[in-house]
């Protein structure tokens, strides 16, 4: 029994995912630092709102998983 390899290259190499992590938590960190808790607040209701109604029907899963997320973001913020 042999383990079968693929033919291809990861198409970005490990120093350049590091670099690339690296500079989004730097990015994150310095967003999070600027961001406002009374908009955070603002935006947290009103997604609640928009969630929360009845007349409006998610179209799809996926648009139910990412009005979920960014409810769950703005809901991260505001804490």
């Amino acid at each position: 029994m042999s383990l079968s390899l693929p033919a291809t290259r990861a198409p970005i190499s490990v120093p350049k995912r590091l670099f690339l992590f690296t500079a989004a938590v730097a990015a994150g960190a310095a967003v999070a630092g600027a961001w406002s808790s009374e908009y955070s607040g603002w935006v947290h209701n009103s997604l609640i709102e928009l969630f929360a109604d009845p007349s409006i029907q998610n179209v799809s899963l996926g648009a139910g998983v990412g009005l979920a997320f960014l409810v769950g973001f703005a809901h991260v913020t505001t804490i």
